[in-house]
């Protein structure tokens, strides 16, 4: 499954809800390892998916808290947006 997002190597996946699903991956760059979070390819074309997943970035980014995973980045890509996260 070993695929390439940005510089974030994705690893496995750890799960999947309505929205989108999981990924365990490594951050090439900084050699740590994060979660990615992807839109569902059949939501991800809908205004009102992205806006929402973009808000829960922004939101959590100006969270910090030990019990609330940290945002590390947020990409655009043509197949998709994804949202790294802290893996806990």
């Amino acid at each position: 499954m070993e695929r390439l997002v940005s510089h974030y190597r994705l690893l496995y996946p750890l799960g999947a809800g309505g929205m989108g699903q999981v990924y365990a991956g490594v951050d090439e760059t900084l050699k740590r390892r994060v979660a990615l979070k992807a839109i569902h390819p059949d939501q991800r074309l809908s205004p009102v998916s992205k806006a929402r997943f973009l808000r829960e970035a922004r939101v959590l980014s100006q969270l910090d808290h030990p019990h609330i995973c940290r945002v590390y980045d947020f990409i655009e890509e043509n197949d998709g947006e994804w949202l790294v996260l802290e893996l806990i």
